[in-house]
């Protein structure tokens, strides 16, 4: 089931991150674990990207490990389909040909702002091939605004390229839920979690132990808590919340038994 686009904290720091580098023509990254909700941020921005008051279109890409210059750059126009999905993996053509390609169709379908979710799997030389797209983009006129996640340390891949670093404007790092948050989240997902929310808000011991249990068995992390959700949905919209159905649901995830207490 996918979860709903719901404000957390990483929401409002990438809707500050894009606003930030539209405003100064720059490259965001955001950086975290695996199920820490960067593919839910960048989610966020493109199904809210139409509102932000922001120019033209958002386009929002998934990456896959590419090796090569061009391979990044012909990946995209695969991607913007149409007469582009000749460009097949056996397609020969320079770095150029490919970048003068995307330049056309960005401006004929208005792309203004790329997110490139997991940017880390490509390899250097596809990442150098990108900023060349990018630069093609700023001298023709096309300014682009470019949101990047990864989960490898900038170190590994963005601070090898320096032509990429140096157009970077900020490196966010999204740390794990805190329990108010992962309340805050839980509430949207399951009705259930409204009545503790209200039970931990007027300092019920039992509730507050409850939210403590929760939040050690996802270690905060947004794809595990969507994981939990589900499992306690199954038992129906308005199952039982307690400390007996919650160790259950943990039972059948990995890393059983994060769930007691510290």
């Amino acid at each position: 089931m996918d979860e709903p686009i719901i404000t957390t904290p990483t929401v409002s720091a990438a809707v500050d991150l894009l606003r930030e580098c539209v405003a100064t023509r720059s490259i965001g990254v955001l950086i975290g674990t695996n199920g820490c909700g960067k593919t839910f941020a960048l989610r966020a921005l493109e199904m809210r990207y139409s509102k932000l008051g922001l120019a033209g279109v958002c386009l929002r890409y998934r990456c896959c490990q590419v090796i090569g210059s061009t391979r990044g750059v012909r990946d995209l126009l695969l991607q913007l389909g149409g007469r582009l999905a000749s460009l097949r993996s056996g397609s020969t053509g320079g770095l150029q040909l490919f970048c003068k390609l995307a330049c056309s169709e960005f401006s004929k379908r208005g792309i203004r702002t790329l997110l490139l979710d997991e940017a880390d799997l490509w390899d250097v030389s596809a990442l150098a091939g990108l900023v060349t797209l990018y630069d093609f983009l700023q001298e023709s006129g096309q300014a682009l605004t470019l949101i990047m996640s990864g989960v490898l340390p900038p170190a590994h891949w963005l601070d090898q390229i320096s032509a990429l670093r140096s157009r970077t404007l900020r490196i966010e790092t999204i740390h794990p839920l805190g329990r108010e948050v992962l309340l805050g989240v839980l509430q949207e997902w399951a009705a259930p979690f409204r009545g503790l929310s209200e039970k931990v808000t007027s300092g019920q011991q039992l509730a507050e132990r409850l939210l403590k249990q929760i939040h050690r068995g996802t270690d905060g992390n947004l794809r595990r808590t969507r994981q939990f959700t589900d499992l306690m949905l199954m038992k129906g919209e308005n199952f039982d919340l307690n400390e007996d159905t919650v160790a259950q649901a943990f039972s059948k995830m990995i890393n059983q038994g994060r769930d007691g207490d510290a």
